[in-house]
């Protein structure tokens, strides 16, 4: 992995996932700090500014951003809706103007 999985860990332990529930949005400097750290790109390949994570190694990253479930739905959801099928279709001039 690119990045420290003991960090993302502390991070996501400092989460408050109470507060997160009754706000119903998850902070600015939480997602900021996700952002930092690749994970809205984890499957996309790093000439597209992902982390180019396998399927193992996603699988584990989402082991630990389950400890907050809307933290973990909001990281899955990236991986699943739109990226996929631009990835897989191919689209080159749409998948070059995404800034992960």
């Amino acid at each position: 992995m690119l990045f420290n999985s003991n960090f993302l860990m502390n991070v996501l332990c400092a989460v408050d996932s109470k507060q997160i529930d009754i706000d119903g949005k998850i902070p600015k400097d939480v997602l900021d700090g996700l952002k930092q750290l690749g994970l809205f790109g984890q499957q996309a390949p790093p000439e597209y500014g992902g982390l180019g994570l396998n399927s193992t190694e996603y699988a584990r990253v989402q082991e630990i951003t389950s400890l907050d479930g809307g933290v973990a739905v909001t990281l899955a959801a990236h991986q699943a809706i739109g990226f996929k099928v631009i990835y897989y279709l191919h689209r080159q001039p749409i998948a070059d103007q995404i800034v992960l």
